[in-house]
């Protein structure tokens, strides 16, 4: 008799643990887990509950939306540019603020109708003549798609002259051509910026005082600017890098270079079209960035230049910018054009002389470039973007 009550606390100790393996079975088995997942991809995300249109327009950050009628004179440009036909009589209008370009918005777009399920039948860019609409609309372009339902959707997109967005993604880079280094007033006009910049230095005769002051600014990157093969080469060319050169010669040319300005991010043509319509000499030139990791900036604007083929043979990054040609533009026309490239294609390279003019054309350009939603930028980022 004195052994039942161990024989009760050891029936009941046998339960739970009983009890708690089958909570443990339960908990772990398929068909559990299989009814939490249905229970689970019940859960809604709101976005979805929107049609597509508004999820587009919350996505995009539409600033205001309208329609708009299609009249017979313009629905026949519409049918040209738009695909509309017969029975559309009015569109939507999604305005948009400025600080990204019309074909980043596109992109973005098409993403996320193929997202949706949706299809793009349609994208085209408007070019509106110079009217009452250019006072307030910066880019514009048409869209036709469907939902997953097969509903088609005609939008017009508009990029607003006069409403921006934070955190624009069109970019700009201000690149100096360091020929006046020896001027102490160019040195402070370097010295007083606040944005990003770059300057293209050839080496050879700046000494180390001059050197350690255009390496006094975070905001500042340094560019090899070295004389290249061209028939403007003169006695005043210093070390240029020439045809009966070899490998070894060049090779040495930019090492020393280097010795001298260790810091450069990058190596641009000085004079030069010569040099990059040569295939050999443009490969010795370019084989020794591999070493330091830099780029190749092609100011030479030939349309015979290699530096396209061999830059993609190396492996490098390479770019063609266009630089200011005192020849065929004045200092104010073309850092409009620059700016306006920007803001169209995204990104822009303003590549300037150093000297008192230029240094009063570029006293708003940050405002400039704020009110247009650009950021300026440092040119090796730009470099590595456009590529």
């Amino acid at each position: 008799m004195q052994k039942k009550p161990i024989i009760i606390v050891s029936i009941i100790l046998s339960s739970v643990l009983l009890a708690g393996l089958a909570i443990i079975f339960v908990f772990q088995s398929p068909l559990y887990n299989k009814d939490i997942s249905a229970v689970e991809s019940k859960v809604v995300n709101a976005a979805d509950t929107l049609s597509l249109p508004d999820y587009l327009k919350e996505f995009l950050d539409v600033k205001q939306t309208k329609t708009k009628s299609v009249n017979k004179g313009a629905k026949r440009e519409y049918e040209k540019a738009c695909k509309i036909d017969d029975k559309t009589k009015k569109i939507d209008v999604w305005l948009l603020g400025q600080g990204r370009t019309i074909i980043y918005y596109l992109w973005q777009i098409q993403n996320k109708i193929e997202e949706r399920k949706g299809k793009v039948l349609h994208m085209n860019e408007l070019f509106y003549e110079r009217s009452s609409l250019a006072s307030s609309v910066f880019q514009a372009a048409c869209i036709q798609f469907t939902d997953s339902t097969g509903n088609t959707s005609n939008v017009e997109l508009q990029i607003s002259k006069k409403l921006f967005i934070k955190g624009g993604n069109s970019k700009l880079a201000i690149v100096f051509e360091g020929i006046n280094l020896d001027k102490q007033e160019n040195i402070d006009f370097l010295n007083k910026l606040e944005y990003p910049h770059s300057v293209l230095i050839t080496p050879w005769k700046l000494s180390p005082e001059k050197l350690n002051e255009l390496r006094s600014s975070e905001k500042r990157s340094l560019v090899l600017w070295l004389f290249m093969e061209s028939t403007k080469i003169n006695q005043a060319s210093i070390r240029p890098i020439r045809f009966h050169h070899t490998e070894s010669d060049i090779e040495q040319n930019i090492k020393d270079a280097f010795a001298i300005l260790p810091e450069a991010k990058g190596i641009a043509t000085r004079y030069g079209e010569q040099a990059v319509e040569h295939y050999n000499l443009l490969r010795a030139t370019l084989l020794p960035l591999q070493e330091h990791s830099v780029y190749f900036l092609d100011l030479t604007r030939s349309n015979s230049s290699l530096s396209k083929q061999v830059c993609e043979e190396l492996e490098l990054l390479c770019d063609n910018p266009e630089a200011y040609n005192a020849d065929n533009s004045i200092p104010k026309d073309y850092i409009r054009k620059k700016l306006a490239e920007a803001a169209k294609n995204g990104n822009a390279i303003i590549i300037l002389p150093l000297n008192s003019n230029i240094q009063k054309e570029l006293e708003d350009i940050e405002e400039r470039a704020k009110k247009q939603g650009t950021e300026i930028t440092t040119l090796e980022s730009l470099v590595e973007q456009r590529q």
